[in-house]
């Protein structure tokens, strides 16, 4: 009988053990684990590091204008951020000048937190400049010595690829008006003297990464009317034998001026550019008066006598 009754107070006493055994590993299961954000943060009692990482971020961009690649260089001094934090651009490798770039932070959150650092910004926007190649905008960029190049390609006499030539205004030639001080009257005229003034260059971006420069010179000819080709008008303003000054614009255009890799100074090449099956550096075209004479107002001039397409971008550019 005692016996029986050790028996059943040993197994009483190893239920109670097991039981509480039991209880223990369903109480350590709510436990966090040392390896988990929570409890890695709930240990680092130190202040929260907001770091504006930006302030000390050295952004150039380089290459080529259309293909340009963005370079980052952290100029601080945290370590989180030196080795644990990349920076990437949005667009890398297809910038071009006067582009926003976006630069972002990539990093682990995870190890942000538990280094207990937070960022003032996460991504931080830039303006795309220094880009070499074809240009998209005439700001900070030297075109004298392109402008030289497309005026010694004007006044050219002795080319043969243009469709019109400043031969046309040789002293002796003959040139034919079609309107006087803005009404009919067809007129020849003989050239006695011609003068040439620069007016003003223009840069048309004609897509993402082409563009076509323009220099524009007035051209003053002092003429003598003559009997040409047309029934002279009885009621016309000038006789025979009389002298009146006649404003054309001519303009020299090239495709695709660029500049060379940590240069300002912009250039045409001409190997560059191939039209209709030929390599052309430029093509000379001379607005003659008609009903719009030139008036010495440029804008004015240029909106009546040229084609503006609303989707290209048009710069001015003072020669």
């Amino acid at each position: 009988m005692k016996t029986k009754k050790l028996f059943l107070i040993i197994t009483a006493i190893c239920c109670i053990l097991m039981m509480s055994a039991c209880n223990k590993n369903q109480d350590d299961t709510s436990v966090v684990s040392k390896g988990t954000t929570a409890t890695r943060a709930t240990e680092n009692k130190g202040e929260a590091t907001v770091i504006d990482v930006f302030s000390d971020l050295n952004v150039t961009f380089e290459g080529e204008n259309g293909s340009g690649k963005i370079i980052c260089e952290y100029t601080g001094n945290n370590d989180f951020i030196k080795y644990d934090v990349e920076f990437k651009g949005d667009r890398n490798g297809s910038y071009k000048n006067g582009d926003t770039a976006v630069v972002k932070l990539d990093y682990s959150d995870y190890r942000a937190e538990n280094a207990n650092v937070f960022f003032k910004e996460k991504e931080h926007e830039y303006t795309v400049e220094g880009l070499w190649g074809v240009i998209l905008s005439p700001d900070g960029y030297d075109f004298s010595e392109c402008n030289q190049a497309l005026e010694e390609r004007m006044f050219d006499k002795e080319r043969s690829d243009s469709m019109s030539n400043i031969r046309d205004f040789d002293i002796g030639n003959i040139i034919t008006t079609t309107y006087i001080d803005g009404e009919s009257d067809p007129t020849d005229w003989k050239i006695l003297s011609a003068e040439y003034e620069a007016i003003r260059g223009k840069l048309i971006i004609t897509d993402s990464c082409k563009n076509e420069y323009t220099v524009f010179y007035k051209v003053t000819l002092l003429c003598e009317k003559i009997e040409g080709s047309f029934f002279i008008n009885p009621d016309s303003k000038y006789a025979v034998g009389d002298k009146k000054e006649w404003k054309f614009v001519i303009g020299e255009t090239t495709r695709n001026v660029f500049v060379e890799k940590d240069s300002n100074i912009v250039k045409t090449d001409p190997e560059a550019i191939t039209t209709g099956g030929g390599k052309i550096m430029s093509q000379t075209t001379i607005y003659s008066s008609s009903e719009t004479e030139y008036n010495d107002n440029f804008d004015e001039y240029y909106g009546k006598m040229i084609y503006i397409n609303p989707d290209k971008e048009i710069f001015d550019v003072e020669i």
